[in-house]
């Protein structure tokens, strides 16, 4: 009777067993590396955001502007845009001169407390931009006061001599000033002394 034959897996030698996953060593070194990673991006980070939050005011600052006067001429009616506030605390208002009583004219758009939530309508909807958690750290300089968007073209009824209004940041690294035209337009530059970004101009 033949000897009976050793199974075929007899001869394998089992390799030892390495466990998966990180040892001790190696996650100290990967928990270094990140956290000296992220101390050089927390500068870039703060810096983004920074100029985001004061893109955003003046953003949405210089589109109540372009909406007010556009519903200057729609509505027939002169729309006053003023500022109130604080330079920390502050906010934009729109408001529509009252409606003609018979056969009378429009009556003259008035400056709103954009502070009160009963003023600063059009058309019975409240138009404000107001500092808050969105534009946090972002100043704007309220010493500007009313602004008259004319009925008839649109155009600046009250000129102003340099009616312009600055926005900065937190830092004050960086400013915005949007400038309103006679022709009612918005142009919005970057002051001199202050640093560039977002491929806006130098005012």
């Amino acid at each position: 009777m033949a000897p009976a034959r050793p199974p075929a897996f007899a001869h394998v030698r089992m390799r030892p067993h390495r466990g998966y996953g990180f040892t001790l060593v190696e996650l100290l070194i990967t928990v270094t590396v990140l956290a000296v990673l992220m101390a050089l991006a927390a500068p870039s980070f703060s810096d983004f955001f920074e100029k985001a939050r004061l893109r955003g005011a003046v953003d949405d600052i210089v589109a109540l502007m372009n909406r007010a006067r556009a519903e200057a001429v729609k509505r027939d009616r002169n729309v006053a845009v003023s500022l109130g506030g604080t330079s920390a605390a502050w906010c934009v208002g729109a408001n529509a001169a009252a409606d003609p009583g018979a056969n009378a004219m429009a009556g003259a758009a008035v400056a709103c407390d954009c502070t009160n939530g009963g003023q600063c309508l059009i058309g019975g909807e409240r138009l404000v931009v107001a500092a808050g958690d969105r534009f946090r750290g972002v100043s704007l300089d309220t010493t500007a006061g009313t602004l008259v968007f004319d009925r008839k073209l649109g155009t600046l009824q009250n000129i102003v001599v340099g009616a312009a209004i600055t926005a900065s940041s937190e830092s004050g690294r960086y400013a915005l000033q949007f400038q309103v035209q006679p022709l009612g337009h918005v142009r919005v530059c970057i002051p001199a002394g202050n640093a560039s970004f977002g491929g806006y101009p130098s005012c």
